[in-house]
């Protein structure tokens, strides 16, 4: 027996990280160096060409906030020391996919023990959606990793006795970076600052959830400078207005595709009259029209609302939708990527949910676990939800449903 077959037999998560990264590395391979394959990644491998070509984050020398920066600056880095390679791409996205379950299982083991944190990494290793986003040029796996590392530097900072002020701005930078991936993220240390102060009302903790807070907001905060000095508006996203406006506006036609909701949007009144406007006021005037009409129509906007609620958290995608090319995980089939979801996702989530009570009612630290995935529910029930929109959630939901399945089999033993 060789030593590195030695070694992953006596280190359980050595193992499941190279089973993770095989899995990962042979998706990405199949994937292969050209092609693209879902809409959004065309967005953020232009923006790195960009940056790289022009030095600008936008379409050739003119600045643009369209997307968070964080994806692309990173892609852009790679693609400065290797050329543009698409493949390249594809197995720097494997190896942080990866190192997300080994931040995972010292998540887990650190909230609930070591076993719970390594039945949740082996799940992640070979969760077929994992390992499909991990291929995808496209927010999901650095969003994943940033969270899982500030939920996790998050947790060492305040937990027991005094907060410590050096690793609490550790978190907060960290939670910095996941906001410049998705800037919805910024809610979440507004949150947790808020709960520390709450748990633990002491000198040392105020100093520490202050320094926590003012990290978390550095990266964002330079980003919305650099957008008010070139776009002449404070802001993080200049696309959110676009977002909310199809969404709430055009809802219908946004179920059949996002491309029929801008093309409706795009005949409209406000629509022109937006685009008259300096760009550091469209954005803002998208948005007062889509206010304008929820405080006109409540009840169809509440109704909205809960069917996106019921399309974030769906068991299985839906048989009538295509977005961009069809994918090849599954050669095109939509109805096989549909029973894989009913192989997972039903009893993950009815598990995380048990296991999320059971953590509750033994007092175990979940609170910063679970105000990101209520934030992030919250945040796309009003705005906008499809089940892509809670992949950032599931490795928390691979985690509570471990922790749920272990106080099942203890409940066995005990009967």
């Amino acid at each position: 027996m060789s030593p590195l077959v030695r070694r992953l037999m006596q280190n359980p998560i050595c193992a499941i990280l190279a089973l993770a990264f095989g899995l990962r590395l042979g998706f990405a391979l199949w994937l292969g160096n050209e092609r693209i394959y879902q809409p959004d990644e065309a967005v953020y491998v232009n923006l790195a060409k960009n940056l790289c070509a022009f030095g600008v984050f936008g379409v050739g020398a003119e600045p643009g906030a369209d997307r968070p920066p964080g994806l692309s600056l990173l892609l852009a880095g790679l693609f400065q020391l290797t050329g543009i390679s698409i493949l390249a791409a594809r197995i720097l996205s494997c190896i942080i996919s990866t190192a997300s379950l080994w931040v995972l299982f010292r998540y887990g083991d650190a909230v609930f023990g070591r076993p719970v944190g390594l039945w949740a990494a082996c799940f992640g290793a070979i969760y077929p959606f994992f390992i499909y986003w991990s291929g995808m040029l496209m927010t999901e796996t650095l969003t994943i990793f940033l969270v899982l590392c500030a939920l996790h530097q998050t947790q060492k900072s305040f937990q027991g006795g005094d907060a410590r002020s050096s690793q609490a701005l550790l978190g907060g930078l960290l939670w910095g970076g996941a906001i410049l991936t998705r800037t919805q993220n910024i809610l979440l240390p507004l949150a947790l600052a808020s709960w520390v102060l709450w748990n633990r009302r002491t000198r040392a903790n105020l100093r520490a959830a202050a320094i926590f807070l003012a990290a978390a907001l550095f990266f964002p905060g330079a980003w919305a400078l650099r957008n008010q000095r070139y776009l002449g508006v404070l802001t993080l996203d200049a696309h959110a207005g676009w977002t909310m406006a199809i969404r709430t506006l055009f809802h219908e036609e946004d179920n059949i595709d996002t491309g029929v909701a801008a093309a409706a949007l795009e005949k409209t009144t406000i629509y022109k009259e937006a685009m008259a406007l300096p760009a550091s006021r469209r954005d803002r005037a998208l948005f007062k029209a889509s206010f304008e009409f929820i405080a006109a129509n409540p009840g169809r906007y509440l109704l909205n609302s809960a069917h996106n609620f019921r399309e974030l958290w769906r068991f299985y995608p839906r048989l009538d939708k295509t977005v961009g090319e069809k994918s090849p995980y599954l050669g095109g089939k939509v109805l096989v990527f549909a029973v894989i979801s009913l192989m997972t996702e039903p009893w993950l989530i009815a598990l995380a949910l048990f296991g999320a009570y059971a953590a509750w009612k033994r007092g175990l630290p979940i609170a910063p676990a679970c105000f990101f995935v209520i934030l992030t529910t919250i945040v796309h029930t009003f705005v906008i939800a499809q089940m892509r929109y809670r992949i950032p959630m599931m490795p928390l939901v691979i985690l509570f449903a471990c922790y749920g399945m272990s106080r099942l089999l203890k409940r066995e033993e005990c009967a």
